[in-house]
């Protein structure tokens, strides 16, 4: 995430939280944890990043064929893109909700399903792992199915099938930095969190 940086003379485009709220918006939201200040985790690298550019064939699983290659790298971590009109045949999706039980407040809901030609105007994967060394591919995206109708939200990959054109995935992978599954505290979530490790 980078800092938005405003000029001197330019007033906020968020009120402030300590202001009084337009009528329209919800209460703020509180996580249930303790707070924790500043909300920024920092490790530093001193080598660079791998870049690649993956190309999946149609009909291909985007999380099985993403896995078969990110295999073949020594580095764990990263992040990837998936832009400029990607097509699938597939696509399931969740967006949160409340959740009905004790834990977190808000949970994924039941997928969403979009069959024909779905069209991914932007997505981003995080990559990561759990403490078990097994991967994570945390997606986020938009698309646009076949009836013209826009859909967001979390993409479970291992449920996304490529369309009938090749589709072109940008990664960069990470030396001596890991995204490792870790409990957060304050937002009582499991979350992607940066841990130094050692050069590869």
């Amino acid at each position: 995430m980078h800092p938005t940086i405003l000029p001197a003379d330019t007033a906020p485009m968020w009120p402030s939280p300590a202001g009084p709220r337009p009528a329209h918006h919800s209460p703020a939201f509180v996580h249930p944890g303790p707070p924790t200040s500043p909300r920024i985790t920092q490790v530093l690298a001193h080598r660079g990043t791998h870049e690649l550019l993956i190309t999946l064939p149609p009909g291909a699983n985007v999380a099985t064929t993403l896995h078969r290659t990110l295999d073949g790298f020594a580095q764990r971590s990263g992040c990837a893109r998936i832009s400029g009109g990607g097509v699938c045949a597939h696509v399931e999706y969740h967006v949160i909700i409340r959740a009905a039980h004790a834990g977190p407040p808000y949970v994924y809901g039941p997928p969403i399903v979009c069959d024909g030609d779905v069209t991914l105007v932007d997505a981003a994967i995080t990559i990561g792992r759990r403490e078990d060394g097994s991967r994570v591919l945390h997606c986020h995206g938009g698309m646009i199915d076949a009836r013209g109708k826009h859909h967001g939200g979390h993409l479970d990959l291992q449920r996304t099938v490529v369309g009938h054109e090749p589709m072109r995935v940008r990664v960069c992978l990470f030396d001596e930095v890991e995204l490792v599954v870790s409990h957060d505290p304050e937002t009582t979530y499991d979350l992607l969190q940066p841990m130094r490790t050692p050069l590869v």
